[in-house]
């Protein structure tokens, strides 16, 4: 399921698999290169994530977005996906962009949850 999620907002997911997980966007960080710089990278989005099930379980953890060089540095990284387990149930979470809308400067963030 694809959600587009602002900056403080939660969102609640359910499923036949999994009871309830809740995935909130505690901060979108915008490392991009700023308009009207010459910059050698166009930067970056970090966005913060934390998912809670119905255990009061969570798992916190970031998505990167665009030329994210950072640690970790291991062969096969993808910055915007990442596998977690929660309450032994498997899921991905991959960043699929970063949005603002009617060109303001409100960044949002464009997340899919998997069940595996």
């Amino acid at each position: 399921e694809t959600t587009i999620i602002g900056e403080n907002k939660s969102i609640n997911y359910k499923s036949p698999v999994n009871n309830q997980l809740k995935l909130t966007v505690e901060a979108i960080q915008n490392n991009f290169c700023p308009e009207g710089f010459n910059c050698i990278v166009a930067g970056y989005a970090e966005v913060k994530i934390n998912i809670l099930n119905t255990n009061n379980q969570n798992i916190k953890f970031s998505l990167f977005f665009g030329d994210y060089y950072g640690p970790p540095k291991k062969l096969g990284f993808k910055p915007d996906t990442l596998d977690f387990n929660l309450n032994q149930k498997a899921y991905q979470a991959i960043l699929k962009s970063i949005k603002s809308e009617n060109n303001d400067k409100i960044l949002k963030a464009e997340i899919v949850l998997l069940e595996k």
